[in-house]
């Protein structure tokens, strides 16, 4: 009955935000309500009778609660205000871009962003444009927790952060995704001149490409070994801390030393094969061990460990 309801009837139910049109009666395990638009009521007259149903006209309140965000929105600012919608999740905070005829009402849009999204913790909205030489944003908290520290989740690879301090954007999962899939190899090398917290690095390394990471941003640097350490790829990335010139420059001379040339190779993992006899599998590296490969954050420049690196 209820399947011929929703389909014969659907343009007639009163399809609110956060709202159920088909309840449960208490008491009653086998009987349902359906919740229909009250002027809905002549047409439904006939369905009702055919079937022995009964019609009760009822009163409803609803509350902030019922209304989406744009709905809440459009009655709080002024009708020449135009309403703001999109926004970027880092984690636990929503990255907004208000303009000049928002900032009057910013902390009434930040408050109505948060209480309509579950997950957020921090709305922060940008102000002005970028001008550091590490291409970060001056942001302002319009609403909930002090805070520009978050963890993102891309592709399920935990990726911390403090958006104040880093470029970030989430929008480039994709292409980061095309970019492994498409042109990296297992066991190839890629040296990321820009690599900023990680992301593309770390995802390369997941699927066995060895990583040169570098960016200039200091608090990159310290994002970036985190986020090998906590992604436990640090046998496959090597961090660096340097202008790109300098980088590159650093790394054509450890290719080409004989000292590095004859350092013992890393041993990678060989890929499991059908019909072998697996071993016990060994405990995964903590992060203390991960962090230890690494040597001490203050180095900024690494050395090449092994020349499974030494061809890019």
């Amino acid at each position: 009955m209820l399947k011929h309801v929703n389909k014969e009837l659907r343009p007639h139910l009163l399809l609110t935000h956060n709202f159920k049109t088909v309840q449960h009666i208490n008491g009653d395990k086998v009987r349902r309500r359906v919740v229909f638009k009250k002027e809905a009521a002549d047409a439904l007259r006939p369905f009702v009778d055919e079937n022995s149903l009964t019609l009760v006209e009822e009163d409803i309140e609803f509350g902030f609660e019922n209304l989406k965000a744009s709905e809440a929105l459009d009655m709080i600012l002024p009708k020449e205000v135009l309403t703001p919608t999109g926004f970027e999740t880092v984690g636990h905070i929503a990255h907004l871009n208000l303009d000049e005829e928002h900032m009057p009402y910013k902390f009434e849009i930040g408050e109505v962003f948060l209480r309509k999204n579950p997950k957020i913790r921090t709305v922060l909205t940008k102000v002005g444009y970028i001008k550091a030489v590490y291409r970060t944003f001056d942001f302002e908290v319009i609403a909930g927790e002090n805070t520009f520290e978050a963890c993102q989740n891309e592709d399920g690879l935990p990726l911390h952060l403090d958006i104040a301090k880093v470029y970030w954007c989430s929008r480039l999962a994709e292409e980061r995704n095309r970019v492994v899939k498409e042109f990296l190899k297992p066991e190839e090398t890629l040296v990321d001149m820009f690599c900023g917290i990680g992301p593309m690095a770390i995802k390369a390394a997941k699927a066995g490409v060895r990583v040169l990471a570098n960016d200039l941003n200091p608090d990159c640097y310290h994002y970036l070994r985190k986020n090998i350490a906590t992604n436990k790829v640090a046998d496959y990335v090597i961090p660096y801390c340097m202008d790109a010139r300098a980088f590159m420059a650093h790394v054509v001379d450890e290719t080409t030393n004989a000292g590095v040339l004859a350092r013992e190779a890393i041993a990678f993992p060989e890929p499991e094969q059908s019909g072998v006899k697996r071993h016990k599998k060994k405990r995964p590296p903590t992060y203390a061990e991960e962090e230890k490969k690494m040597g001490p954050e203050e180095d900024r420049i690494s050395e090449i460990p092994g020349k499974q690196f030494l061809s890019f």
